[in-house]
């Protein structure tokens, strides 16, 4: 089975994206796109993966999995991606402890609230959580930890000028990586890393017209809703540019 799929969508909880991109409109819009498979990824928090679930189980043609993007010490972004959703939260607690205790300005920085199934504000987040307030994580040790937690972990837009692992450090460190994300736009990628990790194309969107003009497609040997973190590596292993 093939799925078209994006696993880095900001919701209306972090600070940067739009507020009408609820859970609900998220998936409103995935479905739309033809997409089967996503993931909610905010900066540094997953609170509304809660209602993403209560959104999904309820329907036979998506499935959601659930994210988090982490800045860590060296300010490069990483996404993690879980099956199970209490142990998403989880781990976003200790993500959340780990960051400087900024409290967030809605008026500078955007509204950080998270929502119920059906798009009612359920609370908001108060200490500033953007994308750009890195973690205490370095990423030595945050792949790792994302690893002992139940996620998998992807380097976010190695390609870009900003916030990146190339744009941090110059090159890329050859840790467990169980993907990469680039942009459509890449140019060139290593060869060592095609040889070795999969490469994967998500819209990071935080508005919801852009929701499915990026993806990747995965190939499953199970059915839609039975994915979970161990289909997906398996289904991830399927894209490494092996030598020839």
């Amino acid at each position: 089975m093939i799925v078209k799929a994006d696993l880095h969508i900001h919701s209306c909880l972090s600070p940067c994206a739009n507020l009408e991109m609820s859970p609900s409109r998220i998936v409103e819009e995935a479905v739309r796109a033809g997409l089967g498979l996503i993931a909610i990824s905010d900066h540094h928090s997953c609170l509304n993966c809660t209602a993403l679930d209560k959104i999904c189980a309820s329907r036979s043609d998506i499935r959601c999995l659930f994210g988090m993007e982490i800045a860590t010490a060296e300010e490069i972004h990483v996404l993690s991606i879980f099956d199970n959703l209490s142990l998403a939260l989880e781990f976003g607690k200790k993500v959340y402890a780990s960051l400087p205790s900024l409290q967030n300005d809605p008026e500078r920085y955007g509204d950080q609230v998270y929502v119920d199934e059906n798009d009612v504000i359920v609370g908001e987040v108060e200490n500033y959580i953007g994308g750009d307030i890195a973690s205490s994580y370095s990423l030595e040790a945050l792949i790792p930890a994302i690893h002992r937690a139940g996620g998998l972990a992807i380097p976010s837009h190695i390609d870009r000028p900003y916030f990146s692992i190339l744009s941090q450090l110059g090159y890329i460190p050859l840790y467990d990586y169980d993907a990469i994300e680039v942009t459509p736009s890449a140019k060139s990628i290593p060869v060592e890393v095609l040889n070795r990790y999969p490469v994967i194309y998500n819209s990071d969107s935080h508005v919801p017209e852009t929701i499915g003009k990026t993806f990747h497609e995965l190939e499953f040997d199970c059915g839609l809703k039975e994915i979970g973190i161990a289909e997906l590596k398996k289904a991830f292993e399927k894209r490494i540019k092996h030598p020839a």
